[in-house]
């Protein structure tokens, strides 16, 4: 879905989407909400290509049967490493097994991304991402006061 906002100056803004250095869930709900109403996503790129990276390694290691010690305390299998595995058989079936782990690593890291955010916002009471506003925001210091405000480049 594209969210476009009309400026009352009769002015169309289309959705924006900001990208560079989202990492974790704290993160991403942040950057929505000091871009609201205007950003409508948060890109995750570097992050999401290093799951994905991980993930192919891992299975080379599976494969390989080479999986350092601290990792093989947590299974050898890729059913047994790869937690989002079954929940990708229940939406693709057996199919599922023939995706690459890298894909897997990507899909399991976004959808930590996902819940992390969805806990962000039912914590605010905020249970639609167009809820999310600068009020969900903190800030520490008088700089970032200004900056909530849009007072910050004032001077």
């Amino acid at each position: 879905m594209v969210i476009s906002i009309h400026l009352p100056e009769g002015l169309w803004l289309p959705a924006i989407s900001v990208t560079g250095g989202f990492a974790s869930e704290d993160q991403v709900y942040k950057g929505l909400a000091l871009g609201a109403p205007y950003v409508t996503a948060i890109g995750t790129c570097r992050a999401a290509m290093a799951a994905a990276m991980a993930g192919a390694k891992m299975g080379e290691l599976i494969e390989s049967g080479n999986i350092p010690k601290h990792l093989a305390k947590f299974g050898k299998t890729k059913e047994e490493l790869f937690f989002e595995l079954p929940a990708l058989r229940a939406l693709y079936g057996r199919e599922a097994d023939s995706f690459p782990l890298g894909a897997v690593g990507a899909y399991s890291y976004l959808k930590k991304l996902a819940f992390g955010i969805q806990h962000f916002a039912a914590l605010n009471r905020k249970f639609d991402i167009r809820y999310i506003d600068r009020s969900d925001l903190i800030p520490l210091t008088r700089d970032a006061k200004e900056l909530l405000r849009g007072e910050w480049f004032n001077y």
